[in-house]
């Protein structure tokens, strides 16, 4: 592994504004189990999203792994500004008084994860490990399923080593047919962005591990590990 990769997307992650995700927003945009009791499940990026807590209640054994972890009090400044972020976009779509109105309804959704978050990790902190990505404290074939959203993609596939590094982690982790969840998946019009997405979908494709197809309105990319 090259520290070097590792080194960028330590510098990448800087950068990345932490999720404080409500459970039933993360249950829009990744496919869970019906059945979840005994699954393993990682979250790579979970920030302050509720979605660790959400899937144990469910019988899960579930982790989150954040590179914030260690150091709450940058956490907590972090998820503030990736609110601030929000209320911006939210009133440069919608106006001024729409905009605070969508934006108070969220933040009111946003505490209640924040909140459920802490109070899972304080009552379950084996659920929450500090890491990057790229190098993850989980031994081979460890989960039935890895999903991460606001992270892997639309942060780290800035640089296509670092989005590499962090795809083939998650994969060492998985167990034989387990599956890695991207969200969001050829997003914006960064063309950079979205040539290391192209190539990174056309591997996986070609080796017919890839079972969903993101487009306009499936935004989510679905891969699994193969059985053999």
């Amino acid at each position: 592994m090259s520290q070097y990769v590792l080194g960028m997307e330590a510098k990448l992650a800087e950068d990345i504004l932490p999720s404080a995700m409500s459970a039933s927003a993360c249950k829009q945009v990744i496919d869970f189990p019906a059945d979840l009791k005994g699954k393993k499940i990682l979250d790579i990026g979970s920030g302050e999203s509720e979605c660790v807590a959400w899937l144990c209640s469910q019988g899960a054994y579930a982790v989150g792994v954040d590179v914030r972890y260690d150091k709450p009090g940058d956490l907590e400044k972090d998820t503030e500004k990736s609110k601030a972020e929000i209320r911006h976009i939210l009133i440069s779509c919608y106006g001024k008084h729409m905009g605070e109105v969508h934006y108070t309804e969220l933040d009111d959704k946003i505490e209640i994860a924040r909140k459920n978050f802490r109070e899972h990790r304080e009552s379950s902190p084996e659920c929450y490990k500090q890491s990057l990505a790229g190098a993850l404290p989980f031994p081979d074939g460890h989960f039935d399923m890895a999903f991460s959203i606001n992270c892997i993609t639309h942060g780290l596939d800035q640089d296509y080593r670092v989005l590499c590094q962090a795809v083939y982690e998650a994969f060492r982790t998985l167990k034989k047919g387990g599956e890695l969840q991207l969200y969001p998946f050829f997003w914006g019009d960064d063309q950079e962005i979205l040539k290391n997405h192209k190539y990174l979908h056309g591997i996986h494709k070609n080796n017919s591990l890839v079972e969903d197809v993101p487009n306009t309105t499936n935004k989510r990319l679905r891969i699994r590990k193969p059985k053999l």
